[in-house]
């Protein structure tokens, strides 16, 4: 388990589902998931463009990776974009706050951390948007499976197909050798079937068989080219004390 935990010091976070099924619009998860970009405006006039997935948990509420908005230091500066079916779809949502997760450590990935540190960090890489309107019409938020340890996930993501690849196709992926840790903060190491996760998947839903969301893409091991096909997912139990602080805290704005 050690060895294991051990790769995670050297993941990096923001991971396109290369290789996953393009989702459909009779697909439940099709019409909550959201593919986010976040704008950084730089000091020479330039911006940086970070892109990630998410899906919507509340009619104005998404729940994503917190790395995703590592530099997005106003909501303003955020887009939300939902699909029909595998297809992003006019017009942008607009974000009137982030809350991210009590514990989570900005730039995490950019600084050293022992393992115990580094698993600490990466399971508390959540966070959720609060959006300025409610979702469209036809969008339908997705509940909450805490299930212990499941050997059945999927996943959902609009990231880069590959790594020359674009973003902004809506694909999922059933989860393969799924190994959950078994001390310290809960997390899961997965591989997305015979694909990879690549740039553009941090954030994305990890469902249950029962639908539910049991945690997002979090980090990837060993990448080449921001594409890996080993992944950490981040578990989102509402229960755990500092998730139902960041929902309370979501929900209150």
């Amino acid at each position: 388990m050690r060895a294991l935990l051990a790769l995670t010091l050297l993941a990096t976070p923001a991971f396109a589902l290369d290789g996953g099924a393009p989702m459909k619009p009779d697909q439940a998860l099709s019409r909550a998931a959201v593919a986010i970009q976040a704008v950084s405006p730089q000091a020479d006039g330039t911006a940086r463009l970070s892109e990630c997935s998410g899906v919507l948990i509340a009619q104005n509420l998404v729940l994503t990776a917190a790395h995703c908005l590592d530099e997005a230091d106003k909501p303003q500066y955020v887009a939300v974009f939902f699909f029909d079916g595998a297809k992003a779809v006019p017009q942008f949502a607009q974000v009137s706050a982030i809350v991210r997760h009590p514990n989570y450590v900005r730039g995490w990935s950019k600084k050293a951390g022992d393992i115990e540190t580094r698993q600490a960090e990466i399971s508390a890489d959540i966070a959720v948007l609060r959006l300025a309107a409610p979702a469209p019409a036809g969008r339908a938020p997705v509940g909450f499976d805490p299930a212990p340890k499941p050997d059945v996930l999927t996943l959902a993501a609009s990231g880069k197909a590959g790594t020359a690849g674009k973003s902004g196709t809506l694909k999922s992926a059933s989860l393969a050798a799924i190994r959950h840790t078994r001390t310290g903060p809960e997390l899961a190491f997965a591989t997305p079937g015979n694909g990879q996760v690549c740039t553009g998947d941090s954030g994305g839903a990890v469902v249950t068989a029962s639908g539910g969301i049991w945690g997002v893409a979090g980090a990837i091991l060993r990448g080449a080219g921001g594409c890996s096909a080993r992944m950490v997912v981040v578990p989102v139990d509402p229960a755990d004390s500092g998730t139902a602080e960041l929902l309370r805290r979501a929900q209150a704005r």
